[in-house]
């Protein structure tokens, strides 16, 4: 069994090294995570009360970093500094959580969304949907996917637009949150209107009006009056615009700026100019300062304001320039294109990891099975070679049996009464492989009465007292004597007296005490000697005519 133990230890640190532990997190954290889709100032409330360097768990830092940019951007804070959702995009890389890694990354690209930085913001987003989808996460996938439509949409790219809104429907619709696939049906429906899809995108419009008065989503309902609004304007069914729409959109709770362009524009278009109206133009700001100049535009054209055309005219060229080249400037493809260039590089790393891994865990169970292949094979062989050391030392025991038995001796008598049926054995090996036709189970016959004999003359078993009573009893008290006149001796030196005044060979003697070398027996012997030569003549003459 000795021999196995290397081999299981070997096993065990091999599952030990493959397997992974358990990574807890603060339970505060785990409160936060848990209410902030649906109540982000609380969770933000929860987050304040702790700070980055009161955790020291890596696993803690992460998922803090990431629930403090995720409940920002939810209160419409719009962080700006990715340092932090940094720690967790970098952590998650290296662990195995799909979720908080698809989460991290898509507020990663969030961050660098409000900056506009838009080439990174994009390779995020496209990370958070790969992990999402290979991990068969519908809602992230999803959630990754507006934001790769919101900058095509940014950047005019109408048809990557539509492609990645629709991505964005499929993946809600199979999630089933609400009232984000609501939303998703708005954004595919505003996607389809960039294409020029006007009908499609109004009667998908429709339907967001019916969910917004079924669920009672006000912002809703004011973004799909919105879309209906452009959709009119772009196809000039100016008429169609109800008085409803427009109060919809200057309802002050959701009202924007580009609401007023959309409401002036119509007003313009219907033959309502007024001064109200060019007042609300020129208090535009200058987030819309091409729609501005456009409105002016149309009111000089109203106006027959032949200066005024031409001029509004030129702005509008000059800012729609300005605005196409700046939209030119994001290398949108570029980025992708590195980013699964990245990506097929890492596929190739990994896989050549999982190889190596493979290759490992290879060699290792070559080891382990070569290991315990030799093992059984040095077993076999160590019990090959016993039973011959057995064997050999039954026929030394018949040896000296026989020459006890030609000198009359009555350590045969002693040997014969305290082993008994072993003695039979031992006194007819030569029969017993004669008679036997299967040799290697004689062999082991006599292997296990030899090993029977070993054990009953161990130190401190039954037979070794019968064999000193033995000697006793026909030696007038030889062993006792012994053992009194040398009362320090060792137990083994005891037993090696013992034995020779059975009679028996060094290389027997040896087998019994345990000793691998022969020549211990003699050195042993040697010492004795010694001793003994120290007490009177008489005891002295007595005890080393046995030795």
């Amino acid at each position: 069994m000795r021999s196995l133990i290397l081999p299981l230890i070997m096993l065990v640190a091999l599952s030990a090294f493959w397997s992974c532990g358990h990574r807890g997190y603060d339970s505060r954290l785990l409160i936060a995570e848990s209410i902030i889709i649906d109540r982000p100032d609380s969770s933000l409330a929860i987050l304040d009360s702790l700070s980055l360097s009161d955790l020291h768990r890596e696993s803690d830092r992460a998922l803090y970093a990431m629930l403090v940019t995720q409940a920002l951007e939810k209160l419409h804070l719009k962080p700006t500094d990715d340092s932090l959702i940094a720690i967790a995009t970098d952590y998650y890389d290296c662990h195995d959580d799909a979720e908080r890694q698809a989460i991290s990354h898509y507020y990663r690209g969030i961050v660098q969304y409000n900056t506009k930085n838009f080439p990174i913001a994009i390779v995020y987003f496209f990370r958070a949907r790969d992990i999402a989808k290979e991990n068969h996460l519908d809602f992230w996938a999803g959630m990754s996917c507006r934001g790769i439509a919101d900058i095509y949409n940014s950047t005019y790219n109408a048809a990557e637009e539509l492609i990645f809104s629709g991505e964005e429907l499929e993946h809600m619709t199979k999630s089933g949150v609400q009232p984000y696939l609501n939303y998703s049906l708005l954004d595919y429906a505003q996607s389809l209107g960039n294409m020029c899809k006007w009908d499609e995108s109004n009667d998908l419009l429709k339907q967001v009006l019916d969910s917004a008065e079924l669920y009672q989503d006000y912002y809703l309902r004011y973004c799909s009056m919105q879309n209906t609004i452009h959709n009119l304007i772009l196809t000039k069914r100016f008429s169609d615009v109800s008085p409803i729409m427009l109060s919809c959109i200057m309802d002050g709770r959701f009202s924007e700026a580009g609401d007023t362009c959309l409401y002036c524009h119509v007003m313009i278009e219907s033959g309502c100019l007024n001064d109200s109206v060019v007042m609300m133009v020129e208090n535009l700001s200058d987030g819309d300062i091409i729609y501005k100049k456009y409105l002016k535009y149309k009111i000089a054209e109203a106006c027959r304001d032949v200066n005024g055309v031409v001029e509004g005219s030129e702005d509008v060229y000059n800012s729609l320039v300005s605005e196409f080249r700046e939209c030119m400037s994001h290398t949108l493809t570029t980025s992708i294109s590195a980013y699964y260039d990245l990506k097929a590089k890492h596929s190739e790393a990994e896989l050549e990891i999982a190889e190596l891994k493979m290759y490992f865990v290879l060699i290792i169970c070559v080891v382990v099975i070569s290991i315990i292949i030799i093992s059984a094979l040095y077993i076999v062989r160590r019990q090959k070679i016993s039973v011959e050391e057995k064997v050999l030392l039954a026929e030394q025991l018949q040896e000296d049996l026989n020459k006890s038995r030609e000198s009359n001796s009555a350590s045969l008598d002693i040997i014969r009464k305290v082993m008994s049926e072993k003695y039979e054995l031992l006194d007819n090996i030569g029969t017993i492989v004669l008679y036997t036709s299967d040799t290697r189970a004689a062999r082991r016959k006599i292997a296990d009465a030899v090993t029977g004999i070993i054990n009953d003359l161990t130190i401190g078993s039954g037979k070794i007292a019968q064999f000193e009573d033995e000697v006793n009893r026909n030696y007038d008290g030889l062993f006792d004597d012994f053992k009194n006149d040398l009362p320090n001796l060792k137990e083994a030196d005891y037993r090696l007296f013992l034995f020779s005044v059975l009679g028996l060979s060094n290389s027997v003697i040896s087998l019994f005490l345990k000793e691998d070398k022969i020549e211990a027996i003699y050195n042993r012997r040697r010492r004795l000697k010694n001793k003994i030569s120290d007490l009177d003549e008489t005891k002295k003459e007595r005890y080393l005519k046995f030795l």
